[in-house]
């Protein structure tokens, strides 16, 4: 949190830390596993066309999966979205650094979707005030009551 701690002005504090959910892999997770379904059958094929053209395929699954997951592992380690008593604020960046930050008296607006996954395994998108976007965020509803409980004087 020393990221965050360096944004923090004097009496803030900070009353809730948005998770991202971990739901961001499965869809790299079955690239892989359709590239692992295509190296397997690639072993059961006697014509050598065929069991190159499956490789060429699985190469072509796996090695973006695997970048894909080692890029969402380097995000979720550097980026960080946290509701203090003032304001919304998140920071990102590697190299450089990125401060989005929100007054949250001046928030007119948050809008939670989730589609039907979204609701079965707790995650969503939050939209606020219809130009920041926060994907894939675990327990969407628990972040906009934190947001509009820090609103209440």
């Amino acid at each position: 949190m020393g990221r965050i701690d360096q944004e923090l002005q004097p009496g803030e504090t900070i009353g809730y830390t948005i998770k991202l959910s971990k739901f961001i892999y499965l869809r790299l997770l079955i690239f892989f596993a359709m590239a692992g379904f295509f190296v397997w059958l690639s072993s059961l094929m006697p014509d050598q066309f065929l069991t190159s053209v499956l490789i060429l395929l699985a190469l072509v699954l796996g090695f973006p999966s695997i970048l894909g997951w080692v890029a969402i592992c380097i995000y979720l380690r550097i980026a960080s979205v946290v509701v203090t008593n003032r304001r919304l604020i998140s920071i990102g960046g590697l190299m450089s650094r990125s401060v989005a930050e929100f007054w949250l008296d001046r928030i007119d607006s948050i809008v939670v979707q989730q589609s039907i996954l979204g609701r079965l395994f707790n995650y969503g998108d939050v939209i606020i005030q219809g130009n920041w976007i926060i994907r894939y965020v675990h327990a969407p509803t628990a972040m906009r009551d934190h947001i509009v409980a820090a609103r209440q004087p």
